[in-house]
């Protein structure tokens, strides 16, 4: 899916929450609940032994979002990213829920089939897993990717590496952390208090609502993929920004578009208006708002991806070269290069007069559905 980013300061919240639906499987889960069980950045940072660990927003994989392209046997999915202060490291897990137990077991066969022997079978994680690891390029070029089928979920965790010092054992350790939730996840039904609706854009007929989330700081940094995201979380935090309102949205005229928003509260229209100004492309308007967006490429990466696949962002660079003027914009996406696993794309955008205004670049990777 592509994603559109939109950041404005606004208002605060309060602790996590997250609000969405979807129609009824065997399991009777809902995506609030599989998005509860995801680890949290405290988890992660634990986990990795490290603090300098962030934890980005939810991705609520719910219809209409991709509904083209999204297998009948697929009820929903929940992604989440975590990314290191520091390196180019990261964390990318994908919890899908499937009608029943037996199409989350052939999806289980497909990756086999598609990457080949397991480069491992213990640590034995879940009732399925598979373990497979390769060289991707980036700053964090080592590229693991664990498969594990717990019932009728099935999680995919992507970790990137900045050294070749990776082990099974590790492997399975992370996988442990986000598989064993799900053993209870037939018990888990979270009554999650919504996002005020007041934080979030008003309804009307370009978005459709996935989810929402009361979310920590950290992940507006993600979110909005902040080449200095430690500097500038310190920057809000003196300011007196502690939370994020999020919204998760599906854009109506192309529904494998996904629209993230986030409102700020900042102690004064006059701070928030200028933040804004600092942070947006463009010069806020006249009501002190700023806006702009990043393409994370995974549309270009997706149309050359074979059927039953889906992508994921490995990693992801935005290089922002001049402020943008009214009038025409062109962008230009393209695949460089695509190995049986990744995805290597790049885009421009232009001004009319043909300056360019930004540059990007990204490492896509391929899941099967």
């Amino acid at each position: 899916m592509t994603r559109l980013r939109l950041a404005v300061g606004l208002v605060a919240l309060g602790a996590i929450a997250a609000s969405c639906a979807v129609g009824p499987t065997s399991l009777k889960a809902r995506p609030a609940d599989l998005w509860s069980v995801m680890p949290s950045q405290a988890d992660v940072r634990s986990l990795m032994g490290d603090s300098n660990w962030y934890a980005g927003p939810p991705s609520f994989e719910v219809e209409p979002l991709d509904a083209g392209t999204t297998p009948v046997s697929e009820k929903f999915g929940i992604s989440q990213a975590y990314e290191h202060l520091g390196s180019d490291e990261k964390l990318i897990a994908r919890y899908v829920l499937f009608d029943k137990t037996s199409s989350a077991t052939s999806t289980m066969t497909d990756f086999q089939t598609i990457n080949g022997t397991s480069i491992g079978t213990t640590p034995k994680i879940g009732d399925q897993v598979l373990y497979y690891a390769t060289f991707a390029g980036g700053g964090a070029p080592y590229l693991t990717r664990t498969f594990v089928r717990v019932g009728q979920v099935v999680l995919t965790l992507l970790w990137t590496k900045k050294d070749s010092q990776i082990t099974v054992q590790q492997m399975g350790k992370n996988a442990k952390l986000f598989a064993d939730p799900l053993r209870n996840l037939s018990k888990t039904h979270v009554q999650l208090a919504k996002v005020d609706p007041s934080l979030l854009p008003p309804p009307g007929l370009d978005i459709t609502a996935l989810g929402s989330a009361n979310l920590p700081l950290e992940s507006f940094v993600v979110m909005i993929n902040s080449g200095l995201p430690g500097t500038l979380l310190n920057d809000l935090q003196s300011m007196g920004v502690t939370s994020l309102a999020y919204g998760d949205y599906a854009l109506n005229l192309d529904t494998h578009m996904e629209v993230q928003t986030a409102a700020l509260r900042f102690p004064s229209a006059q701070a928030a208006a200028s933040f804004a100004g600092v942070l947006s492309p463009n010069p806020p308007d006249a009501n002190g708002i700023g806006s702009g967006y990043i393409e994370c490429l995974a549309s270009v990466a997706f149309t050359v991806a074979e059927e039953g696949e889906t992508t994921l962002t490995a990693d992801l660079k935005v290089d922002f070269l001049r402020p943008a003027t009214p009038g025409r914009l062109l962008a230009r996406g393209s695949v460089r290069h695509r190995t049986r696993r990744l995805a290597f794309c790049e885009a421009t955008v232009e001004q009319g007069d043909g300056k360019v205004v930004a540059e990007a670049r990204a490492v896509i990777a391929y899941v099967r559905a």
